[in-house]
């Protein structure tokens, strides 16, 4: 679901505004944690996980659009580099912190999420200015984005189960 959303939810936030885009990504994704943590069925936490991913695409786009004009464009290389890191060290601890929790219950990889999504979006909504991309005109081009969609989604499903859909290997 991020992969396949990605581009698109780029395009979107920079049409309809940046500020809206991290709020609603940080909702979605927020819900999601929630009803991922109290999910009574494999499928439901399998939802909530999709949903989850549908709202980081918008998150990840639209964070960026909203921390950059607030920097002059020399220190945009400087703040491009921060934010690029700080993900990294995100993605990075994530695994080790997610362990530890799992240690109480499972459950509590995606309520950790909650109580910061809550105050993030608040504080986004509240303080932060909305942008837009200046040059983004016009509707968005639904069929481009459902083509992206589909190929990046199919590029990911080749990834994930192309071994298994080839077979064994042939042993001359």
């Amino acid at each position: 679901m991020y992969a396949a959303l990605l581009v698109p939810a780029g395009r979107l936030v920079d049409l309809y505004g940046r500020r809206r885009g991290f709020v609603v990504g940080m909702a979605l994704f927020t819900l999601a944690s929630a009803a991922a943590a109290l999910a009574p069925s494999v499928t439901l936490l399998i939802l909530a996980r999709l949903v989850q991913g549908a709202g980081a695409a918008i998150l990840t786009p639209s964070s960026l659009g909203v921390v950059l004009p607030a920097f002059p464009p020399a220190a945009r290389s400087a703040v491009i580099a921060a934010w690029a890191a700080t993900g990294a060290v995100g993605a990075a601890a994530g695994p080790p912190l997610g362990g530890l929790l799992t240690q109480v219950s499972w459950r509590w990889i995606f309520l950790v999420n909650v109580p910061l999504g809550v105050l993030s979006a608040v504080y986004a909504a509240v303080r932060l200015p909305e942008t837009r991309d200046p040059q983004a005109k016009g509707v968005p081009d639904l069929i481009g984005i459902v083509a992206v969609m589909g190929g990046i989604a199919a590029a990911v499903l080749a990834l994930v189960k192309g071994r298994d859909w080839a077979g064994p290997p042939d042993r001359c």
